[in-house]
Formats: structure tokens, sequence, C-alpha cells
């Protein structure tokens, strides 16, 4: 069964690279790398929050585990707070 996903952001202007979610997490979260922001949206699509860090900018890679969003950039890894 398909769940209905209709959502809008509180900025304009965004540029998802990357869309994270599972079953465990209840949310779906989107990566706008050029504004270094996490989009956390219920998974009907009503935005929730977003988190702002500079490290989201120059990141390679993220994945959301449990309460956390884990950056990947070059060789180090950073934890942020969805909380």
């Amino acid at each position: 069964m398909r769940d209905e996903f209709i959502t809008s952001y509180p900025n304009r202007n965004i540029s998802l690279v990357k869309a994270f979610t599972n079953k465990a997490l209840g949310r779906v979260y989107g990566w706008d790398k050029n504004a270094g922001i996490i989009y956390s949206l219920e998974k009907n699509g009503n935005f929730e929050k977003k988190i702002e860090t500079d490290i989201l900018k120059k990141a390679n890679d993220i994945v959301v585990f449990e309460k956390a969003v884990y950056v990947l950039y070059q060789s180090k890894i950073f934890r942020v707070n969805l909380d």
C-alpha cells in the first residue's frame, strides 16, 4: 500500500541531494547540501523542523540513525543531534 506524501518546505529554493527514511525512524529526512540543512518531515509529508549546520555543506554523505545524523566528511564522521 502506498502512503500519500505531500509537503511544503519553509524555504522556497531547496535542492535536496538525498532523502533518508526507514520503518524504525517514523520520519523522512531531506538533505539540502547547498544550504547545509536537514529537513525533518512526518511520514505523510508534514514539515516538522529543520536542522542547520555548516558541516552539512561540506559533507560527502549522511546517514540518519535513531536520533542523530551521522555526517561523513573526508575521513571523519560527525554526529548531529536531531532533538
